[in-house]
């Protein structure tokens, strides 16, 4: 009614907006009632209505009321693209004092390893959260003068930083490790996990060449954003060490295990818990080396769940589908019991360094009639490694 009385007075069209509009309907539902007719002859009387909130919001709280969602137009925003938000990440640093002390190339790393971790967080949001952390970090102290806010910083040198610009890489993987516990540069000595996998596993050369390969790729930054760091498929007899070395990369490059006994999962029913066990372990721990043992015992529906998270690296929650688990930062081992045959036949297996020939073990886990495999799943992983 003043929006309406203002327009008349000083003949203009008004804009009323209003953020976080879901609020309105979950205070008071009769209010949402009496805005309804105004709603419908706004346009009558000069003004007009913006609201803002989110897809989950509207859906429990808007959409449901049909004549109330009919007197809206949706205009559905995306996230904004890379050089958008690189932008208003400078923009943001500049109105914080600090564009002088931005090392190169900082901001592409924090739009990067935002993407990478906060995947339920939309652009530029998730890249602005984790500057303003960088930012706050850097403030060696601040005080009043003149009606303003100043600050002093710290310097790479009093921050113990090998660079010359405070906000770099450094201070990212501080921030990061800090409130994620991730270490966005996993920075181990790949002698040492060499050196752990011979000195700890037996007769199992070639497997350990090819589990190393995978991991030194990964390191080198060779894995997509939208994947799993690396994934892999253990195969082989019961006690040859797939276990094992699940345990000794882990411990090795210091990342924690989340370990899951897939014979849990047997009934096609069990699918939903596997998926919430699966985003609650990720959730918790975005950087595991997650390792699903025996999954032939596991039902091919529980499998499944495994299409998106190594296709799309996430998995939503079930609760609350705004919620999404990154698995882009997770090595994912595979262990199955299925293909032994392969190592029993074929007698050049009996040398540890022998190459398996893989388009047998792929065989023999497709077409085993226990096998709950299926070629849109191992097509997915990076690699299968058959131990002798």
């Amino acid at each position: 009614d003043e929006a309406a009385a203002y327009s008349k007075k000083y003949n203009v069209i008004v804009v009323l907006f209003i953020d976080e509009f879901h609020k309105m309907a979950e205070i008071s539902p009769s209010l949402m009632e009496s805005l309804k007719p105004r709603l419908e002859k706004s346009a009558l009387h000069g003004f007009r209505l913006i609201a803002a909130t989110t897809f989950q919001e509207y859906n429990e709280n808007i959409a449901k009321n049909r004549a109330l969602d009919q007197r809206f137009l949706q205009i559905k925003l995306s996230e904004l693209p890379k050089q958008a938000v690189i932008h208003i990440l400078r923009n943001r640093a500049k109105q914080n004092g600090v564009e002088d002390l931005l090392d190169e190339g900082i901001l592409e790393d924090i739009y990067a390893e935002s993407k990478s971790i906060l995947i339920s967080n939309a652009q530029p949001r998730a890249s602005i959260d984790i500057l303003n952390s960088m930012i706050g970090d850097t403030v060696k102290r601040e005080w009043m003068k003149d009606g303003k806010l100043k600050k002093e910083f710290y310097t790479s040198a009093e921050l113990g930083f090998p660079t010359e610009k405070v906000i770099c890489r450094p201070l990212l993987k501080k921030i990061i490790r800090r409130t994620h516990g991730i270490d966005i540069d996993n920075e181990v000595d790949v002698t040492d996990v060499i050196s752990a996998l011979k000195t700890r596993l037996y007769n199992q050369d070639n497997a350990i060449e090819v589990a190393i390969h995978g991991l030194e790729m990964a390191a080198q930054g060779f894995s997509e954003l939208d994947r799993p760091k690396f994934s892999f498929l253990s195969s082989g007899p019961t006690g040859c060490g797939k276990t094992e070395m699940a345990k000794i990369i882990s411990e090795t490059m210091r990342i924690p295990l989340k370990r899951f006994d897939m014979s849990r999962y047997s009934n096609p029913k069990d699918a939903g818990a596997f998926a919430d066990d699966l985003f609650n372990a990720i959730w918790a721990t975005p950087n595991a080396y997650l390792l699903l043992d025996e999954v032939e015992k596991s039902s091919t529906e529980a499998m499944n769940i495994l299409l998106q998270v190594l296709d799309d690296a996430r998995l939503a929650d079930s609760v609350n589908p705004d919620r999404v688990a990154s698995f882009s930062g997770t090595i994912i081992n595979l262990t199955t019991n299925l293909g032994s045959e392969v190592y029993q036949n074929m007698a050049k297996h009996q040398s540890a360094d022998a190459e398996a020939d893989i388009a047998l073990v792929y065989k023999s886990l497709t077409e085993s009639t226990n096998s709950k495999f299926n070629s849109a799943v191992l097509g997915r992983i990076d690699t299968i490694i058959p131990f002798h």
